[in-house]
């Protein structure tokens, strides 16, 4: 497990001799203060949401940040720039790096690591319904609704919504899979509502496709 140092250095794992790292490295604490925003980040807006906000006040950062070897002695961060500011914002003092000491003199690869994390075609946010699944989830093997609010800094609505939707049975999760990635917490939760009912459900649907709201 790699440790820091006296100094505040971290010591990596399994390294060389000539220091680059032998093995891949587990996450570890790193204090924010050695820790510096890359100069060329091109996220132009974090997005610093709300609901982002409070989860990571909540329950910390929980995806570590990519770093490497800063010039100055600190850290530069390669990917995690978001989670970063975020962590700052609530006060947190450390927050979990992995090191990847190859990426210090490589500056093209600096910027491969930025586009491959933050890029559509690498990454793919969960859709209303598979997120309504995962609370659900989380629900059914003991989470209460306060700890679900607090995790992810939605609000009390949101999640007994969120629920009522991720409680959808299979069939109507059968009858909805051609749509069920366009569909609105919302709109699923109106779904939740006719479970059980088919046809009802089978209605519901054929009005939703033309873009119908679930008030309609």
């Amino acid at each position: 497990m790699p440790e820091t140092s006296a100094s505040g250095d971290l010591a990596v794992e399994g390294a060389e001799p000539d220091g680059s790292p032998a093995v891949p490295l587990s996450p570890y604490m790193v204090s924010v203060n050695q820790l510096v925003s890359h100069p060329g980040n091109v996220r132009e807006d974090l997005d610093l949401t709300a609901e982002f906000l409070a989860s990571v006040a909540e329950t910390g950062v929980r995806i570590p940040l990519l770093v490497t070897q800063h010039d100055d002695g600190g850290y530069l961060v390669l990917e995690g720039h978001r989670r970063l500011a975020a962590a700052l914002k609530a006060g947190q003092t450390e927050v979990p790096c992995v090191l990847d000491a190859d990426r210090a003199d490589d500056q093209a690869g600096q910027f491969l690591d930025m586009l491959v994390a933050n890029s559509g075609g690498h990454r793919k946010n969960f859709t209303p319904v598979e997120e309504a699944a995962a609370l659900f989830a989380a629900h059914e093997a003991g989470a209460t609704r306060t700890r679900l609010r607090k995790s992810t800094g939605r609000k009390a609505d949101d999640i007994k919504t969120a629920l009522a939707a991720g409680g959808i049975s299979a069939d109507t999760r059968a009858q909805m899979a051609e749509v069920s990635s366009q569909l609105t917490l919302d709109q699923l939760a109106l779904l939740a509502e006719f479970d059980g009912d088919q046809d009802a459900v089978a209605k519901v649907l054929e009005a939703l496709r033309p873009g119908y709201t679930a008030e309609y």
